[in-house]
């Protein structure tokens, strides 16, 4: 009776640490899917695009956009567009296509998007998205991730 208690006891210690090893491990798997903050002043009469700051890309999925609110003027619609990175400190390339093409997305409104893109199949090591106001201006703020582990209005 001793032994097989020791073994059932030996037997569910094994199978604990197992779990909490797989636990882990799915973290580890894990992309990059942290929110971060980003801000831009924005409007159809600037051509300028603004760039959300470079972050790590971790796997395939998609770009996660979250345009949460405008103040400051009328901006009701943005264009989004994927770019790549090798470097942090490095220029960007477009990434909206499978051949490295650029491609333009509309946000029509503020809310949750996920941003069809390529940075990840191109072998580029970091992601950023750039912006510019196509309808009306005004103060844009949102939150976004270079992956994604939802989905939400697809961008494609």
């Amino acid at each position: 009776m001793k032994k097989l208690r020791s073994r059932l006891v030996i037997v569910t210690m094994v199978a604990m640490l197992g779990l909490i090893g797989f636990g882990n491990m799915g973290d580890t798997l894990a992309g990059n899917t942290r929110d971060a903050d980003w801000s831009f002043a924005l409007s159809v009469n600037n051509s300028n695009i603004q760039k959300l700051t470079k972050r790590e890309k971790l796997d395939d999925s998609k770009i996660y956009v979250y345009w949460i609110s405008s103040y400051g003027g009328d901006l009701s619609k943005i264009s989004v567009s994927p770019y790549g990175a090798h470097y942090m400190d490095g220029g960007s390339y477009a990434a909206g296509t499978r051949s490295g093409g650029e491609i333009t997305y509309v946000m029509n409104s503020p809310k949750k998007y996920s941003l069809t893109n390529y940075v990840y199949e191109l072998e580029y090591e970091y992601a950023t998205v750039g912006m510019k106001g196509i309808l009306g201006s005004g103060t844009a703020v949102g939150k976004w991730s270079p992956d994604s582990s939802g989905t939400y209005t697809v961008l494609q």
